[in-house]
C-alpha cells in the first residue's frame, strides 16, 4: 500500500473509489475494522452508532459518519497521538451501510422497504440480484426510479422485469437512488387444476318413489371439472367447477340433464388501499322442498332443482390515522331458481310459497375503532337493505348497531352491542321493529382457543348467541355455534356465499335443512363439529338442531331437523384411499301443507376405493 502522510497507510474500501470518482463515506451501523500497528489491544472490530459516532479506547468518542475511511484513520491517530508515539491506523470497512444521503432505498407498495450501501458501478439488475430478485407480488414494469440532480426531484420509468431478464437495457444506480416498486395487479402465486371424469351409476329407484313402484336405471355421466386459485398481492380468485353430463337409460324420463356445481370467490383492490371489489358466485343444484325425498347418489338429482346466487359488493375503505378505519360498501344480490319442476301441475304443498328469483340492493356503512383504543374497542354498523322477491311483497331492513368490547385483561373481554332494527315483514307476523340489545363476554386464552356467549333481544325476540373453538391439538380441532337469525331464504343463499378462496372447496349450497320460502322465517341453529387427524385419515363428525318458524310472533316451530354426520378418508399405501361417508335425519313437519303431520327418519351410507396409481387417472367404485 502507498505510504500515507504520517506513517499510515491506504485504507481498503468494500465499496471504494472506482473510474466513476465515487468514494466510499462511513454511516451509522457500519461495522470498521481498525488496525493499530503494535497495538493489539487497540486493534478489533467496532460498530459505527446510529448518531454517527463509536467509542474507542483512548481516543474516547469518534464522529466517523461522512467520513471516508482514510480521513478516520488519520482522525484517530489524532486522537492516539497524546498516548502513543506516532500511532499507524488502519481503517477497513467490513460491513456497509453507508453514509445516509448515499444509501439506496427501495420502497414501495409491492416490496419490503429496505436500505442498501451504494457500491461503484452499481447498476438496476445488480440490486435486483442483490434483493433476491422481484417479489411475486410486485409489479417491477411499472416501477420508477427517484433521483436527486441539481437540487430537483427527477422521475424515470422503469421496466424492472424486462432488465432483469435482458429485454430492456440496464441501468445505472446513483448514490442516494431511491427505487418505487408497486404492488402488481394480478402478480402472485396462480394453481390450477383440470380434469375429466367418467361415471357409470345405477340406481333401483331413479324417480324415489314409494316401495313397490320404484324403477332402476343406470346413469351414464360424464364429468369436466376445473379449479383454480390465484394469492395475489391485489387480486384473490378461486373458483370450483364441475358439471354433469348425464344419460339415462331405459326410462321414461328425459334422457339427458345437466348437474352444474359452480363456486366462485374473487376480490379486487383497484385503488390501493382505498377502493375494492368483492364478487361470488355459486350455481348448484339443491334442494327446494324438504319434504321430498332425496337421494344418497350424487348421481340421482331427482328432486334437486337448480339455483344460482351472485352477489357483487364494491367498497371504499379508509384509515383516519390511529383513530378507525371506515368502510362503504354496496352489495347487490341476484337469486334464480329453476321453478320448471316446483310449477308443474300435481306439485305437492303451494308452490307460490317457495322461493323464487329475487333481487336484493344494500347499503352499508361500518367505522371500527383504531389502535388508538386499545382496551375500550368499538365498531359502529348500519345498514339499508331491500330485497324483492318474485311475487311477494318487497321487504325493507334497516339496522344501526354499536358493538363495543372492554379488555378486562389481554384474554378477557366484556361484549356489549346495541341499535335498532327494522323489518318489514307486513304479513305472518313477521315484522320487526325493536331494539337490538345484546352483553356478554369474549374469552381467548391462547390462539388455540375462542369463546364468545351473548344474551339478549334480536330480531324483536330474546336471542342467545355461542361461540366456540377450541384447537386440542394439531390433529383435533373441536367447535360449537348457536345463533338465532330472521331472514328471507333468499337473503340466507347470498349470505352464504364464499368471500374468501379457502371458503370455495368446503362451500356448502343448503345453508339450512329446511324449505326455502319465499316469506321471512326465523332460524335457530345450534352445530357442533368435531375434526380429526388419526394416522393419515381425517374425519369430521357433526351435529345439529335447527328450527324454523314460519310466524315468529308466536314461536312455534313449522319444521324441525337433527342431524349428525361422519365423513372421512383413510389413505390405504400409496396408491389407494376408502372414503367413508354416513348420516341420520330426523325431520319433524308441523305445517306442511298436505294432509297430516309427519316426521321423516333418513338414513345414509356410502363408501368409495379410490386408486389413483395410474395418474393423472383416477379410478374409483362407490356404494351408496
Amino acid at each position: 500500500m502507498p505510504a500515507l502522510p504520517g506513517g499510515g497507510t491506504q485504507a481498503r474500501e468494500v465499496v471504494g473509489e472506482g473510474e466513476s470518482g465515487y468514494v466510499y463515506r462511513i454511516g451509522p451501523d457500519d461495522v470498521l475494522d481498525i488496525v493499530v500497528r503494535d497495538n493489539p489491544d487497540l486493534s478489533r472490530s467496532y460498530q459505527v452508532r446510529p448518531d454517527g459516532r463509536f467509542a474507542m479506547p483512548l481516543a474516547g468518542d469518534i464522529e466517523a459518519a461522512g467520513l471516508t475511511p482514510d480521513a478516520l484513520a488519520r482522525r484517530i491517530e489524532k486522537a492516539l497521538e497524546r498516548y502513543i508515539r506516532n500511532p499507524v491506523v488502519t481503517v477497513t470497512v467490513s460491513t456497509a451501510s453507508g453514509a445516509l444521503p448515499d444509501r439506496i432505498r427501495i420502497i414501495g407498495s409491492g416490496v419490503t422497504p429496505q436500505a442498501l450501501p451504494y457500491r461503484d458501478g452499481l447498476s438496476v439488475r445488480a440490486l435486483l440480484s442483490e434483493i433476491g430478485g422481484l417479489p411475486p407480488q410486485a409489479d417491477g414494469n411499472r416501477a420508477h426510479l427517484v433521483r436527486i440532480r441539481n437540487g430537483r426531484e427527477e422521475r424515470t420509468a422503469l421496466r424492472l422485469e424486462d432488465i432483469a431478464n435482458g429485454q430492456a437495457p440496464d441501468q445505472p444506480i446513483l448514490p442516494g437512488d431511491v427505487l418505487v416498486i408497486p404492488l402488481g395487479f394480478f402478480s402472485g402465486s396462480l394453481e390450477s387444476s383440470r380434469s375429466i371424469g367418467v361415471a357409470a351409476t345405477y340406481t333401483d329407484n331413479l324417480a324415489l318413489a314409494p316401495k313397490g313402484q320404484e324403477d332402476g336405471t343406470l346413469i351414464s355421466e360424464v364429468i369436466p371439472a376445473f379449479s383454480m386459485g390465484l394469492d395475489g398481492a391485489r387480486v384473490n380468485a378461486a373458483i370450483d367447477a364441475q358439471v354433469r353430463l348425464q344419460y339415462y337409460a331405459d326410462t321414461p324420463l328425459k334422457d339427458f340433464s345437466v348437474a352444474p356445481n359452480v363456486t366462485a370467490s374473487s376480490n379486487f383492490e383497484w385503488i390501493e388501499n382505498l377502493f375494492f371489489t368483492d364478487f361470488s358466485a355459486a350455481i348448484h343444484r339443491q334442494t327446494i322442498d324438504s319434504r321430498l325425498a332425496r337421494s344418497a347418489s350424487n348421481a340421482n338429482t331427482q328432486n334437486l332443482d337448480t339455483v344460482q346466487t351472485y352477489r357483487l359488493s364494491p367498497y371504499v375503505r379508509r384509515t383516519l390515522g390511529d383513530v378507525a378505519t371506515i368502510e362503504a360498501r354496496y352489495v347487490g344480490g341476484l337469486v334464480f331458481v329453476d321453478r320448471s319442476r316446483l310449477d308443474q301441475p300435481g306439485f305437492p304443498g303451494n308452490p307460490n310459497n317457495l322461493v323464487g328469483d329475487s333481487v336484493q340492493n344494500t347499503g352499508e356503512l361500518r367505522i371500527d375503532s383504531g389502535p388508538r383504543f386499545s382496551r375500550l374497542t368499538w365498531s359502529i354498523f348500519g345498514t339499508l337493505s331491500r330485497i324483492d322477491p318474485d311475487g311477494r311483497p318487497a321487504r325493507n331492513r334497516r339496522e344501526a348497531i354499536l358493538r363495543t368490547e372492554f379488555h378486562l385483561t389481554p384474554t378477557f373481554a366484556l361484549v356489549a352491542e346495541g341499535g335498532y332494527q327494522n323489518f318489514e315483514g307486513s304479513d305472518f307476523g313477521r315484522t320487526v321493529d325493536d331494539p337490538l340489545y345484546l352483553g356478554g363476554i369474549r374469552w381467548t386464552p391462547s390462539p388455540d382457543t375462542h369463546f364468545e356467549a351473548l344474551g339478549g333481544q334480536r330480531d324483536g325476540g330474546d336471542a342467545i348467541e355461542v361461540e366456540l373453538e377450541h384447537s386440542v391439538s394439531d390433529a383435533l380441532l373441536i367447535s360449537a355455534s348457536y345463533r338465532e337469525r330472521v331472514r328471507v331464504d333468499q337473503e340466507r343463499l347470498l349470505e352464504n356465499l364464499p368471500t374468501s378462496n379457502d371458503q370455495v372447496g368446503s362451500f356448502d349450497p343448503n345453508p339450512t335443512p329446511f324449505t326455502l320460502f319465499s316469506t321471512p322465517t326465523r332460524t335457530k341453529t345450534g352445530t357442533a363439529t368435531v375434526q380429526a387427524r388419526l394416522g393419515r385419515g381425517t374425519w369430521r363428525l357433526t351435529g345439529s338442531y335447527q328450527t324454523l318458524e314460519r310466524d315468529i310472533s308466536r314461536g312455534f316451530n313449522d319444521e324441525e331437523a337433527t342431524r349428525v354426520r361422519l365423513n372421512g378418508t383413510q389413505p390405504l399405501g400409496a396408491e389407494f384411499a376408502v372414503d367413508l361417508f354416513g348420516s341420520y335425519n330426523r325431520r319433524k313437519f308441523a305445517d306442511t301443507g298436505m294432509p297430516s303431520r309427519r316426521t321423516d327418519n333418513d338414513y345414509r351410507a356410502s363408501a368409495a376405493l379410490r386408486y389413483f396409481g395410474l395418474a393423472p387417472f383416477e379410478i374409483s367404485l362407490r356404494y351408496s
